[in-house]
């Protein structure tokens, strides 16, 4: 597969603790066709010269623009460095991929519920659908702790208006929100919440986008509503910590480690080596000899024990040493 050529025309992490990034395409030919709730891989080189590769990210864009947009939750080594990064740094793009999309001839109605940055594939499913003013029915809950962490939120005031046939409610949980932001409610999404923001359960197709336990509970609240199972579709967003330094200095331990052991094993050898030889069979042999002094035949025992000499190869440790007579 292919990789991209995409360069950062615009970069903001005005929302707390989340980045949305905008990809330009570095030539026409850079230009991809993907599906809306498809994401790609990027990849990066910082300022050091550092490589940054293949983190996935879901396309927040509508399939009908050039520009990529994405909203990305700045956590670990990765985003952070990302969020850093100047306008006009290159940016290698792999993909797309993933099967949850959204379809347009098969889900007349649709009703996003998404947790956090989970809402990310759904703006592009919205801005596909308002673009190409399709009929479709779509309505989109949002959970998120605070209106200022709220990815999108200029972006969902705006669809609204210009798509009759969209609609929102945004669930805050960590605040209390103005009186005057729109579609806004402080609550979480339970099943009132869900049961009063869409006329009716029938006919509806659910798509569920966020953290692990969001979805869970998302798909419970679901469920016991009445919704049939073939209707709940989901992809999990679960935060993975960048352990890459952690690997690297796991790695440097167990080679050097290594080198040790095979070290003192080479010290060992060329040494002399164990000292196999007391458990070795030793021989006795007996000899005569005349006693000078007293002119008498006598009886001496000699006992020889084998013995070793180490033989080297061209390898850096000592090969096994054969026995010699």
């Amino acid at each position: 597969m292919p990789k991209y050529k995409y360069l950062i025309e615009t970069s903001n992490n005005s929302c707390g603790d989340a980045l949305i990034i905008t990809l330009k395409p570095k030539t026409p030919q850079d230009i991809f066709n993907f599906k809306p709730g498809q994401y790609v891989m990027l990849s990066f080189t910082d300022v050091l010269g550092k490589l940054f590769i293949n983190h996935p990210f879901s396309i927040a864009s509508s399939p009908t623009d050039d520009n990529l947009v994405f909203g990305i939750r700045v956590i670990g080594k990765f985003t952070q460095t990302l969020c850093k990064l100047p306008q006009g740094t290159k940016i290698d793009v792999l993909g797309p991929f993933g099967t949850f999309v959204f379809d347009e001839a098969k889900y007349s109605e649709a009703v996003f519920i998404a947790g956090g940055v989970g809402v990310t594939p759904f703006i592009s499913a919205i801005k596909y659908a308002t673009k190409k003013s399709l009929t479709n029915k779509l309505t989109l809950l949002y959970s998120n702790r605070g209106l200022n962490s709220t990815l999108f939120y200029d972006d969902i005031k705006q669809l609204v208006t210009v798509n009759p046939n969209f609609s929102a409610q945004i669930a805050i949980t960590g605040e209390v929100v103005p009186d005057d932001a729109l579609y806004c409610k402080n609550c979480r999404i339970d099943k009132d919440f869900i049961t009063s923001s869409i006329d009716s359960i029938i006919n509806k197709d659910f798509f569920l986008c966020g953290p692990n336990a969001f979805m869970k509970a998302m798909e419970k609240n679901l469920i016991e509503l009445g919704v049939n199972k073939n209707r709940i579709h989901q992809e999990s967003f679960s935060v993975v910590p960048d352990t890459s330094l952690k690997n690297n200095y796991l790695n440097i331990l167990l080679v050097y480690g290594f080198s040790i052991i095979l070290f003192i094993v080479a010290l060992i050898f060329v040494s002399g080596g164990f000292k196999e030889e007391e458990n070795e069979e030793k021989t006795e042999i007996d000899y005569q000899i005349v006693n000078t002094n007293t002119q008498k035949v006598e009886t001496v025992t000699a006992t020889i024990t084998p013995t070793y000499t180490p033989t080297y190869t061209t390898s850096t440790i000592p090969a096994p040493r054969t026995r010699t007579s």
